[in-house]
């Protein structure tokens, strides 16, 4: 008799405990999909790179872009005659499945476009968020392939190769792209002149800024040292081109990002492409 009664008492707690777990997991199901559209207030669905699936529609690539983001004006960007202060956003080594899609969902809030300096490898596993992009209204540009600072810079005819090779790639992705725009990995400025030759050569347009929150200088560096950054480096300048990156783990980028548009509209900039 107390043989039967344990094996009763057993295998009703075997039924409690299989009924708590499915009780568990669909509470589970229900929490993750809520948190999806919790936290920052950008909307967490369009993330994952590979639920991305939007044709390119209509596609014009913006080829032609003011004189004060062409690198052999940069030295005096902020002189150049305006009746307005003009800023243009700029990110840097994207595009990335965790970084990218939410700095586009924040740059579509406040109705601000941007530019997007792509690498190549980067772009060959994300090529739905070019599209993403394009199709937002953004501009895509050249990074280089490799982003390979030791090759890129042992001779220049390694660099031109590479902006060429990232170049056809971004053509492959984006059919009717033509923009000559491209960005030095670490910047032209402290380049010999023979990289800066070789590549203008092709017809291509260097791009350099003057403005930076330098999320990628130091991983130290906090939301709030990312925003004073970008107010510290365009203090009395009427042309701004800010450097910012959209690579893989920009968590501290996508949190500032908003009081730093917040500021500059603010302070008066416009923002353009």
């Amino acid at each position: 008799m107390k043989g039967k009664n344990f094996s009763s008492i057993l295998k009703i707690a075997i039924i409690i405990i299989i009924f708590s777990v499915c009780i568990g997991y669909v509470e589970m199901i229900f929490l993750t999909g809520q948190n999806r559209h919790t936290n920052t207030g950008v909307d967490r669905s369009v993330v994952k790179a590979s639920e991305i699936k939007i044709p390119v529609r209509n596609l014009v690539i913006n080829s032609n872009i003011s004189k004060g983001l062409l690198e052999e004006n940069l030295q005096d960007v902020d002189k150049i005659p305006s009746s307005k202060k003009t800023a243009y956003l700029t990110f840097d080594d994207g595009p990335s499945a965790d970084t990218t899609p939410q700095i586009i969902g924040i740059l579509n809030k406040y109705n601000v476009k941007a530019t997007f300096f792509v690498i190549g490898q980067s772009a060959v596993i994300h090529p739905e968020i070019l599209k993403l992009e394009v199709n937002e209204g953004f501009i895509v540009a050249n990074h280089t392939y490799s982003h390979n600072i030791n090759y890129l810079y042992s001779d220049p005819k390694n660099l031109v190769e590479d902006f060429k090779k990232n170049e056809i790639l971004l053509k492959s992705i984006l059919p009717g792209y033509n923009s000559k725009l491209v960005r030095f990995p670490g910047g032209s400025r402290q380049r010999d002149k023979r990289y800066i030759t070789a590549v203008k050569s092709e017809g291509y347009k260097i791009v350099d800024w003057n403005c930076l929150s330098m999320d990628a200088e130091n991983t130290k560096y906090t939301v709030d040292d990312l925003i004073n950054n970008v107010k510290n480096t365009s203090r009395g300048k009427n042309n701004l081109i800010i450097l910012m990156h959209d690579s893989s783990g920009r968590q501290k980028t996508i949190e500032a990002l908003p009081k730093i548009i917040e500021y500059l509209k603010a302070e008066g900039y416009a923002f353009e492409i």
